[in-house]
């Protein structure tokens, strides 16, 4: 059991540095991006992601490595150990809403970019990116102190977080891609049909193949 623990500890050191490492790169081309490349509103907002998973292995990832080393220390105060577990549970939740919301921002901007290109670039701005991310973050923040600000239970807490953020999320996530699908097949309808007669290529591998090169453009 003690080697199982000792291999899961340098796995979870490799993976934070790993972690660190590949997103601070991308971080710093996002930040320092000399051919303005990375200044689109839908940069900004994956640059929220992207910010996340490196504080995952910037932050949460050397608190749960710590846990593994105070666990099996007797002389560790059982109050100090319990904080220690409850700041990994802040960080997670923290870092984990924050990614749901930003990927369902990103997925209403592609539907959004869909449906109405002319709309999408005059209402998606880089100062809505931006408020978006900061917003994301103390909202995130406040939801996972709420046991410390509110005094409900962790039990509680947790219910409310499993409902309202990771299965609504899912399923606002499926609802949008449908839709954006939906919206994706009537927009390129007129294109499919005519093509049909012209080519013996069937229209709808066409349409997968144009729905799924629009995304990363969007």
């Amino acid at each position: 059991m003690e080697a199982v623990e000792n291999v899961a500890k340098y796995v979870l050191i490799a993976l934070a540095v790993f972690t660190v490492v590949t997103n601070g790169m991308v971080l710093l081309a996002m930040f320092m991006d000399p051919l303005k490349c990375f200044r689109t509103p839908l940069t900004i907002l994956i640059s929220g992601i992207v910010l996340a998973d490196f504080l995952v292995g910037l932050v949460v990832g050397p608190v749960t490595i710590s846990e593994y080393f105070v666990w099996n220390d007797r002389d560790v105060d059982p109050d100090d150990l319990m904080k220690l577990l409850r700041a990994s549970q802040i960080l997670s939740t923290v870092i984990i809403n924050v990614s749901f919301l930003i990927i369902v921002m990103v997925t209403a901007c592609q539907l959004l970019a869909i449906k109405s290109p002319k709309m999408f670039k005059r209402l998606i701005t880089k100062k809505l990116a931006v408020a978006w991310v900061i917003l994301t973050w103390l909202y995130a923040i406040f939801f996972a102190l709420l046991p410390e600000i509110t005094g409900i239970s962790i039990l509680v807490f947790f219910m409310i977080d499993l409902y309202a953020h990771n299965v609504l999320f899912v399923l606002v996530l499926v609802v949008l891609y449908v839709l954006m699908y939906l919206a994706f097949k009537r927009r390129t309808g007129g294109e499919w049909r005519s093509r049909e007669s012209q080519s013996s290529t069937p229209a709808f591998n066409e349409g997968w193949l144009q729905f799924f090169y629009l995304l990363p453009h969007t």
